[in-house]
C-alpha cells in the first residue's frame, strides 16, 4: 500500500511539473535591451549584478525612472487559456534613492507596488490567457529578469499534500 501511494504521488508530481507550460513573453531576461517591449518614459540598458544570482542573474538589465519614471509592456500568451499565469520579476527598487518603487499592471489593474526594496521578487498570479504587462518604476529600479508560466489552476489546500501541491504552482 506504502509503494502505490508513493508511485501515485510521484506520477502526479510528474504531471503537475510536465504540465506547466512556458508563456510566450519576448525578451524578459533583456539579452536584445528592450526589443520585443513597449518603452515608455525613462528607461535605460545596463549591466548590473549586485543581488545574489540565484535570483537575480547578472548581465544585461533595465534601470527604469532615473530620473523620473520609465515603464515596460508587452503583450502575451500566457496558456491555453484555462489555469494559473504566474508572472514573475526581479528587481532593486534602490534604497539609495528615497521613494523608488516598481508597480506591476497586468490588464491594466495593479497588482503589486513595492518601494526601496533591494534585491526584491514581485510574484503576481492571474488567468492564463492573452495578458498585457506593464512594469512600471519611479526613482531608479533595476530590472533584472521577467517571467511567465502557465499551469493548471489548483486551490489550496491544508496539511502536507497542500504543501506539496505549492511546490509546484
Amino acid at each position: 500500500m506504502k509503494f502505490l501511494l508513493s508511485t501515485l504521488l510521484g506520477v502526479i508530481l510528474v504531471g503537475l511539473v510536465a504540465s506547466r507550460a512556458e508563456a510566450q513573453l519576448v525578451n524578459g531576461d533583456f539579452e536584445d535591451g528592450v526589443t520585443g517591449w513597449t518603452v515608455g518614459g525613462v528607461v535605460l540598458t545596463s549591466g548590473f549584478g549586485g543581488c545574489p544570482p540565484s535570483t537575480h542573474p547578472s548581465g544585461p538589465g533595465l534601470i527604469l525612472g532615473f530620473p523620473g519614471t520609465g515603464s515596460i509592456s508587452q503583450q502575451f500568451e500566457c496558456g491555453g487559456g484555462s489555469g494559473a499565469c504566474t508572472i514573475v520579476t526581479a528587481f532593486e527598487a534602490s534604497s539609495v534613492v528615497p521613494g523608488s518603487t516598481i508597480r506591476v499592471f497586468v490588464d491594466g489593474e495593479l497588482l503589486d507596488e513595492q518601494s526601496d526594496v533591494a534585491c526584491g521578487v514581485s510574484e503576481v498570479v492571474v488567468d492564463c490567457g492573452t495578458r498585457t504587462l506593464l512594469i512600471e518604476g519611479t526613482n531608479l529600479v533595476n530590472l533584472y529578469l521577467v517571467t511567465a508560466s502557465c499551469g493548471p489552476s489548483t486551490a489550496t489546500e491544508s496539511g502536507s499534500w497542500g504543501n506539496v501541491k505549492e511546490l509546484f504552482r
